[in-house]
């Protein structure tokens, strides 16, 4: 299962490389020559953005005090286990 991203779309705030092995790292623009497909997978980083901030500050994932790659695990389980039960 070894997959790469072709295309990687990020936020404003990103200061980085823009390509990383094969990956093409992109960041929004203000540019008026925008492909719709461009435009439509940026809107869905900007959607999702408010929800990670919630889960860090509401449900404890700014800091994981579970051991290992399997605490990383239990620790997203629990936050949208809690998230899901909460709304």
């Amino acid at each position: 299962m070894d997959k790469e991203a072709k295309n990687v779309f990020l936020d404003r705030g990103y200061r980085g490389p823009k390509m990383i092995n094969n990956t093409a790292l992109h960041t929004p623009k203000p540019d008026k020559d925008i492909t719709q497909t461009k435009r439509k997978r940026h809107k869905r980083r900007a959607a999702i953005e408010p929800i990670i901030g919630h889960l860090k500050h509401d449900y404890r994932m700014s800091r994981n005090y579970l051991k290992g790659t399997v605490g990383d695990a239990i620790n997203v389980i629990l936050a949208a286990a809690t998230m899901n039960l909460k709304e």
